[in-house]
């Protein structure tokens, strides 16, 4: 056995016994503060959880201590190596949501979807989009917080009406902000600057 993988496994013993002993711990609150108890053979006996738990198999941070059933304790049976990614998606606070009757984290239900996970995030956690919402393929046809206008009986959002005038979202934001009287002009230009022409010099005499 390499003394790495012995001391890997030991600073992971301690670290669980932080969790779930010392109400000082940063991360406390999600263990031992929650009731998340160490099988007794463990508390005392390091040698007795590297023997039931194996060495650390790989020299990677990506590899860490975790459990199982994340409302289980930490016992022979509930406690494994587990991989970075699984872990992060395994942890109780994770946002999850409803995909094919499944509870899945947003990290696990983009590709599901066909949506990148951080499009999906934000749209659920930043903008609030409901989920229905959130879960429609391509870029979505306005922001909650966008401006609407209503013209000739028609309301749209700014970026649908630039979209129908065929100009720039940008563009048509800086109409608004001028205070222009008819922004949803389609050949409407700010009006360019003119510059009197210099007379020339007078001769001299």
């Amino acid at each position: 056995m390499q003394h790495w993988a012995v001391m890997a496994t030991y600073d992971a013993w301690l670290r669980m016994r932080n969790r779930c002993l010392n109400p000082k711990d940063k991360d406390w609150h999600n263990y031992g503060g929650r009731g998340v108890t160490i099988c007794p053979q463990w508390l005392t006996s390091f040698q007795t959880f590297l023997k039931d738990v194996g060495p650390k198999p790989e020299r990677s941070r990506l590899l860490w201590l975790g459990r199982l059933d994340l409302d289980g304790n930490y016992t022979p049976e509930n406690v494994a190596w587990l991989r970075h990614q699984r872990q992060i998606s395994h942890r109780r606070y994770c946002h999850r949501i409803p995909v094919g009757g499944q509870a899945m984290t947003i990290q696990e239900a983009g590709p599901v979807i066909g949506l990148p996970a951080m499009t999906l995030r934000r749209r659920l956690l930043v903008r609030r989009l409901d989920l229905s919402e959130a879960v429609q393929l391509g870029r979505m046809p306005y922001r909650r917080d966008s401006k609407f206008l209503t013209h000739d009986g028609q309301t749209l959002s700014v970026p649908e009406w630039a979209k129908k005038l065929g100009i720039r979202v940008r563009t048509l934001r800086e109409r608004i902000q001028r205070g222009d009287p008819s922004p949803l002009t389609p050949g409407l230009r700010r009006s360019p600057t003119r510059y009197k022409t210099a007379s020339p010099a007078p001769s001299a005499p």
